[in-house]
């Protein structure tokens, strides 16, 4: 059975002389593997660059309902939705994306579980991180926004501003600089401990 789906690529992997292994993240599955035959060599199913680290693209593969770890679909064609151009133009913004990447890489680690919420967060960073003027400030929301989300981060009177906007508003959070800094101190150390459980 052939299934289309949208996702974000997390990592790929070459694999043989010309086959990709990618995992991504999917709104309906959570992180899913593939094994991309021919993906070096196929412009016609793979197009050039597409199976790229924070590409969004829509995807056709083989499944057959079932999930299991450490499973790889086979895929048959990708097509690329949105590259997030900028971020390859900026290092310090490719590393923060490439940050996201791995951050949601190792909380989404099985299929079958919806990841919806998760999903929606990770393009939202990604396309902030695009056109931040504070990247520091915007990793701290991100990671707020996380451990939120993984039920882990309360939201008291210090988190209420970065929890209530969206990431694309990270910029508007109204707290002192010095507040700024204990925060993403704060986060950044409770997102390692909780990765590292």
């Amino acid at each position: 059975m052939q299934v289309r789906d949208r996702i974000i690529v997390l990592r790929k992997t070459k694999y043989g002389e010309s086959d990709l292994i990618v995992h991504g993240l999917s709104p309906k599955v959570g992180q899913i593997g593939f094994i991309a035959k021919g993906a070096l060599r196929s412009k016609r199913r793979f197009g050039g660059g597409v199976l790229e680290p924070t590409h969004f693209v829509e995807i056709t593969y083989k499944g057959d309902g079932g999930y299991m770890a450490d499973r790889l679909h086979l895929m048959y064609e990708a097509s690329l939705i949105k590259d997030f151009h900028a971020l390859r133009e900026d290092y310090e913004r490719l590393e923060l994306s490439l940050y996201f990447l791995q951050v949601v890489g190792k909380i989404q680690q099985g299929e079958g579980a919806e990841a919806k919420e998760l999903f929606d967060l990770l393009g939202n960073a990604l396309q902030a991180a695009t056109t931040s003027p504070s990247l520091a400030v915007l990793r701290a929301h991100f990671e707020a926004k996380v451990l939120y989300q993984q039920g882990v981060w309360p939201q008291d009177l210090a988190s209420q501003p970065w929890l209530e906007l969206g990431l694309a508003e990270h910029t508007k959070i109204a707290v002192s600089s010095v507040e700024t800094k204990s925060f993403q101190r704060q986060v950044h150390t409770s997102l390692e401990s909780y990765l590292h459980r």
